[in-house]
Order: structure tokens, then sequence, then C-alpha cells
């Protein structure tokens, strides 16, 4: 089951999938339609499903959601079955905004004519303001990262008006500590197209190589 997948179709799959004022779909490609943002059980039975994916999903949410998720995903897993999550890598994105690479961030600058620091806010935390680039140099050049990272994401809540902005971060530790905590084991990071389950590699799956952290687990 691929959890927020939109518009998205790969054989042997199902969608779950939530169509609000935002997204809006054929319901060709919702199987279950569900909100994640609601803290409601999933649809599915306990140890029912083989293997869930998700890609670019949780930093749309915010981190009591994600934690209800994923034990959710954990009480939904038959024992052996996995969960492959792909989220923008927050430790390799602020590795490039430290160096100031801008070839990194120039598709980002290009798109929206934003300064590189405007570009690490869409990848991290949307700013709902204007970016006081001074206040966010000094932020940047005090703050652990993990300070300054929760710094982006300070105040932001989730607006169905504005719900393809990121609201969260995950590294690899913070999305372990969470996976762990909902009950999963063997939390290991991926490569893109490298899932140790078959069903999860192809052209549909791990579709932003260039900044993902790839993620996987087992239900114990």
């Amino acid at each position: 089951v691929n959890l927020g997948a939109g518009a998205w179709y790969v054989r042997d799959w199902k969608v779950l999938e939530y169509q609000g004022q935002w997204y809006r779909f054929a319901r060709l490609f919702v199987d279950f339609e569900h909100d994640m943002t609601s803290n409601r059980p999933f649809p599915f039975a306990n140890g029912s499903v083989h293997l869930f994916y998700s890609e670019h999903v949780f930093e749309h949410m915010k981190d009591e959601w994600c934690e209800h998720i994923f034990r959710e995903a954990n009480r939904c897993l038959e024992t052996g079955g996995g969960f492959r999550i792909v989220v923008p890598d927050s430790d390799l994105i602020y590795d490039h905004l430290v160096k100031q690479n801008e070839p990194f961030f120039r598709s980002w600058m290009d798109r929206d004519n934003a300064s590189l620091a405007e570009s690490f806010r869409t990848l991290v935390g949307h700013a709902r303001s204007p970016l006081d680039e001074a206040d966010f140099a000094r932020k940047l050049s005090t703050l652990s990262k993990e300070e300054f990272l929760d710094w982006c994401k300070e105040g932001l809540e989730y607006d169905w008006k504005r719900t393809g902005e990121h609201i969260n971060w995950f590294n690899f530790e913070k999305l372990a500590s969470m996976l762990e905590e909902a009950g999963f084991g063997n939390v290991s990071r991926s490569e893109a197209q490298q899932s140790q389950f078959p069903e999860a590699r192809g052209p549909g799956f791990d579709t932003r190589p260039l900044y993902s952290l790839h993620v996987e687990c087992v239900k114990q």
C-alpha cells in the first residue's frame, strides 16, 4: 500500500489517499480514502498488509500525525512485513546550506526566483512570511543543527490551502527513533532503487534521489 501517493499507479499496489481541498484525483487512483491527519485507524485489519511505501509525504505533516501513522503501519503489517519511507534528507540539505552550494539549490532558486536561504526553507520548513535573511544567517551561525531545523518549522501549522508546503524535517536519527518508538525493528538507511523488498523497486519508486533520505524497517 502506498501512503499518500496521489495520482499514482504501479501494478499490484494499492493507494491510500485523501481528496481534500488541495489534492483532487480521479477516483480510480484511490483505493482507500483516508485522511492521515485525522489520527483515525487505518482501514486495514491487524497483520493484513505485506508492505507500506511512502515518498515525500511526511515532511508535509506534524510529528504527532507521523507518530500515529507509524504505529498504525506497525499494527497493520504482517510479521516480517516492511515499511519504506522516502523524505527530504535534512542532514544533506543542511550541509549544502552551510557550504552555500548554489548548484544544489539552483532548480528551486530559478523556479521561485528565490535566494539560497529561501530555497532551503522551501525544502525544510516553508516560511509563511518574508524571510529575514540577517536573522536566518544569525540563527544558522549560533544554533545547533537540530535547533536550527526546529526553528525553521516553528509555528508552521498544517493548512489545506498550503498543504503542498513542507512543515517538518527528518534526518535518519529522528526518523529511526520515531519508527522504533512505534515498534519497528531493523531500521536501516537505504539507497534509491535499492529496497530490500523487490516490490518497492522500479520507475514508480524513489523518484527524487538528489535530496532524499531512504529508510526501511521491518515488523517484528
